[in-house]
């Protein structure tokens, strides 16, 4: 008995097929991207709040009342910055995406554009960073910063963001360790030796480099 031959696919056929699977590809993969990303947000964040919760109880204990209060205060991890504010970790976004001034920045106005700061000067020797209109509470931060203390810490770069929480903006920046090997680190999640932010309604963030 002879055996019926199975039919193929036409041209035609062939070409629908291929077409289903382009726009199945096309639907599913930025959505398998996004679910990725946002499972590796969720782990960070995480492991940021183990940081915070060691963090409080560190400071909680010594004898600077300057340190009784971690708002402003910014963690990283896996990449992705998160600060404290609001009595909760806010997410900031991913440390590659953010204004930063690095040791060999020079003309800082090229910077992205960030809501709320405004950039003027070349990086030679410190960063002055002016809240608002006033001249109180001036932050300066010196080259030296910058560059690795043997023993100390790595390199520091100086970051910047804006933030909307509740209809009110926040503008801020915090450094962050460059090298491999953290010294500021707890619970796998490394926090900002420096850092501060501005609301809207205390103007913006001006960041002069010298």
């Amino acid at each position: 008995m002879l055996k019926k031959m199975k039919k193929a696919f036409t041209i035609t056929e062939l070409v629908i097929v291929i077409a289903v699977i382009a726009i199945l590809a096309a639907v599913l993969i930025p959505t398998f991207t996004h679910v990725v990303n946002n499972a590796k947000v969720s782990s960070a964040m995480q492991t940021c709040r183990n940081a915070l919760t060691d963090y409080l109880a560190l400071v909680g204990g010594d004898d600077d009342p300057d340190n009784d209060d971690a708002t402003g205060m910014v963690f990283v991890s896996d990449g992705y910055a998160f600060v404290y504010l609001n009595s909760a970790l806010q997410q900031i976004g991913d440390v590659d995406n953010l204004a930063v001034i690095k040791n060999d920045t020079g003309d800082i106005s090229k910077l992205k554009a960030t809501v709320g700061i405004t950039f003027t000067g070349t990086f030679e020797s410190t960063i002055t960073i002016q809240f608002g209109d006033s001249d109180e509470g001036n932050k300066t931060i010196t080259k030296t910063m910058f560059d690795a203390e043997e023993g100390k810490h790595n390199a520091q770069n100086l970051y910047f963001y804006a933030i909307t929480l509740n209809n009110t903006r926040y503008s801020g920046y915090f450094t962050y360790e460059a090298g491999e090997s953290p010294v500021l680190q707890l619970q796998g999640a490394t926090y900002s030796y420096t850092c501060g932010y501005i609301s809207q309604q205390g103007g913006d963030l001006k960041v002069t480099a010298a």
